[in-house]
């Protein structure tokens, strides 16, 4: 959503994206945060329980592998959440 303050999202506007994203910098500048930019491309289409791409359904997403039907908005905050988790220990271990 950068780049993208005057989006209509549901009927309303929406210009927040902008200012919520400084705000974090800001905060991650004073050291009381790390802000992390994520591409959200991929991150509902692979499981994360496995790591495999699965087969795209219309708001579910079924990883063969691990036998399991994830929907896909739920598959890819726990994606998110595991490469915000990465990040965040590779910088703790510099300090």
């Amino acid at each position: 959503m950068f780049g993208k303050d005057i989006v209509k999202l549901r009927g309303n506007r929406c210009g927040m994206t902008g200012v919520s994203w400084r705000a974090l910098k800001k905060r991650e500048a004073e050291g009381g945060l790390i802000a992390v930019n994520i591409d959200e491309d991929l991150t509902s289409q692979i499981c994360s329980v496995r790591g495999d791409v699965g087969n795209k359904g219309k708001s579910s997403l079924i990883c063969e592998t691990c036998d399991k039907i994830w929907q896909r908005d739920v598959s890819a905050s726990r994606n998110m959440l595991t490469v915000a988790t990465s990040i965040f220990k590779a910088k703790d271990s510099f300090l």
